[in-house]
């Protein structure tokens, strides 16, 4: 079982009503968590001279380059060309780089592993007013949620990072808080967002029909 903490008033009202009567929830931008530890890790450079970095930089930029990941920064980096930048500014548009794949593709749902804690309560459901919705977990995509890594150590993610496992990216990058915030017990569902392909029926934007009886 996982269960979701939400305000009960304004905009959220017709968020719970579509839980409880069509099963539908909206995932979130991760641009707009708080936590200084989510999206957005540090990136761990290899020992390297700076010409070696820039020859790194350059082959990861044309593996990447617009349109297939279509961000904003990677169309400047690949206009500009890495001696246009500093190596500092390359390190910090490397690492904004990945912010930005994350906020245009990417999509995250937290869920919470009790319904019991008073701090969730507080911090989640307007100061105890709100609703805790019951989800099963033997349906996907609960099935298969991400538990939470808890750490003291800041997330690195290794460059080149297009190489990384998705699993790992995400973990990396998605499913690690501060161990400040562990009391939460928290699990995440992911989507991939604003790529070509096959379209999921159940997935419409931000939003996700879930299987029949998955609210409880």
């Amino acid at each position: 079982m996982l269960y979701k903490y939400i305000p009960y008033d304004g905009q959220y009202i017709g968020y719970v009503q579509s839980m409880l009567a069509e099963r539908i929830i909206k995932y979130s931008d991760p641009s707009t968590f708080n936590d200084p530890f989510e999206v957005r890790p540090y990136l761990q450079f290899p020992e390297m001279s700076e010409c070696e970095f820039r020859k790194a930089f350059i082959d990861f930029v044309q593996r990447n380059r617009p349109p297939s990941k279509d961000t904003r920064i990677l169309r400047e980096l690949w206009k500009k060309g890495p001696d246009g930048f500093s190596l500092d500014a390359l390190h910090e548009q490397l690492e904004l780089v990945i912010r930005e794949i994350l906020r245009k593709h990417s999509r995250i749902y937290c869920l919470a592993s009790t319904r019991r804690l008073i701090l969730m309560w507080g911090h989640y459901a307007r100061n105890h007013s709100g609703a805790c919705i019951h989800f099963s977990g033997r349906h996907e995509p609960m099935l298969t949620a991400h538990a939470i890594k808890y750490t003291d150590e800041y997330p690195c993610l290794p460059f080149p990072f297009d190489s990384l496992p998705e699993k790992e990216f995400n973990q990396i990058c998605a499913t690690t808080k501060a161990r400040g915030r562990s009391y939460e017990g928290e699990y995440r569902l992911l989507i991939a967002v604003g790529h070509s392909g096959p379209k999921d029926p159940n997935v419409n934007g931000d939003f996700v029909t879930l299987p029949e009886d998955s609210v409880i």
